[in-house]
């Protein structure tokens, strides 16, 4: 309250200095220069401004019946991106393409979903040709398509997750839990912790094995050439694991107590999506919110 009433009493005194009472012929007028004309919040904009070029399509009621965010085994989204002169725009239960200048829809992909839905998508940040599609039922998502952005078309199918294959001497395959895209490529991260990558030909091929099974997020930094992902570890503790991009190479591992040594007793912790060296933990109603280096895991602040 005393800051308040020194912050007024500064203001008051500002003011009377500004206006005063000298010999200044205009006592009575403004003390700075107005505008000729108010301004006014009102009527058209006539600067730079965003204008709506794509309505996508929403289907709210079919994700709400899909399952909530926090207890969906995929993270079921509607979303689109931006390749070339196109819009790509997705659901649960829809891919398709739309002009970027008119935002006109050019195009609907004719993908038998079954009784499914679409689970992941490409995420590219440059124009692409084509793009990775996953999708299945019940949560269980191991069917992968592969689309034109140009028409829609879908030019390959693969069921190969479907079946169980042999990678470094353990079993591989099933449900897709993360899809990233890192400099043109799609790549796949089963519910065993394996990454595939896809191929031109539309199969998805494996290349390499995660430290774990399970991440609650895996997202590549900005720069595309770190993963970043989190996970339990052993109880209570939780971990934070990186790898080099794109040989998949770990890094290093830092645990919930080095990252915040204050939210022991936690262990989910959430990456940014934009750019997952922020780390963010939740305790009650208290958030507690860190940045590490990359490269090396040292928490920066």
């Amino acid at each position: 309250m005393r800051r308040l009433a020194a912050a007024a009493l500064a203001a008051t005194l500002v003011l009377t200095a500004c206006t005063g009472d000298g010999d200044d012929k205009k006592a009575d007028g403004p003390s700075l220069p107005l505008p000729p004309k108010a301004p006014s919040a009102r009527g058209p904009a006539t600067g730079p401004a965003l204008e709506a070029k794509v309505l996508l399509a929403s289907t709210d009621d079919l994700e709400e019946q899909a399952g909530a965010l926090d207890t969906a085994q995929v993270d079921r989204r509607s979303g689109a991106f931006v390749s070339g002169s196109k819009v790509v725009g997705y659901s649960v239960d829809n891919v398709s393409g739309y002009d970027l200048r008119s935002g006109e829809k050019l195009w609907t992909a004719k993908l038998d979903l079954g009784g499914g839905t679409v689970c992941f998508t490409s995420q590219p940040d440059r124009a692409v040709k084509q793009l990775t599609v996953v999708y299945g039922e019940s949560g269980f998502c191991s069917d992968v398509a592969t689309i034109r952005v140009s028409d829609g078309k879908v030019l390959k199918k693969s069921d190969r997750l479907n079946g169980m294959v042999q990678f470094q001497g353990e079993g591989a395959g099933g449900s897709v839990n993360h899809l990233f895209t890192v400099k043109g490529k799609d790549y796949l991260v089963d519910m065993r912790g394996v990454v595939w990558v896809m191929k031109k030909d539309g199969q998805p091929d494996p290349v390499a094995k995660l430290k774990a099974d399970s991440y609650f997020g895996l997202l590549p930094t900005p720069g595309k050439d770190v993963l970043i992902g989190s996970r339990l570890g052993s109880n209570p503790t939780c971990m934070v694991d990186a790898y080099e991009l794109p040989s998949f190479e770990p890094i290093w591992t830092q645990d919930n107590a080095t990252l915040f040594p204050e939210a022991k007793q936690d262990c989910v912790i959430s990456a940014a999506k934009g750019n997952p060296s922020w780390l963010a933990q939740q305790v009650g109603t208290r958030q507690y919110l860190t940045q590490v280096d990359p490269k090396t895991g040292k928490v920066l602040g």
